[in-house]
């Protein structure tokens, strides 16, 4: 969980639009590669992080993303951005460990 993790390691971390590498142009890019989806995908981002690439894959799929990370700032800030962008109905923002997955 994130408290395993030093505490300057959330204080340089907080308030960074995104976690990893990649801009919005990757995110649709690799989506529109996937073949074959569903109407109405249910998408799981595991380790999502303030969630960038969640929103922009909310904006992109007709369907559900379960964005799981473990450390709750994180998803308080993509919950907010997902409200101001108009997708918070398709994101399901879940405090969680990626090595113990219930799915």
């Amino acid at each position: 969980m994130s408290e395993k993790m030093p505490k300057i390691f959330w204080k340089i971390h907080n308030g960074l639009p995104r976690e990893g590498p990649g801009d919005n142009e990757s995110t649709r890019k690799a989506y529109l590669m996937l073949k074959d989806l569903p109407e109405h995908p249910h998408i799981l981002d595991i380790g999502c992080g303030p969630g960038m690439q969640t929103i922009e894959l909310a904006k992109l799929a007709n369907g559900r993303i379960a964005a799981l990370d473990n450390h709750q700032p994180f998803l308080e800030d993509l919950k907010k951005r997902a409200k101001k962008e108009g997708v918070s109905e398709k994101i399901n923002a879940v405090n969680g460990d990626m090595f113990n997955l219930n799915y």
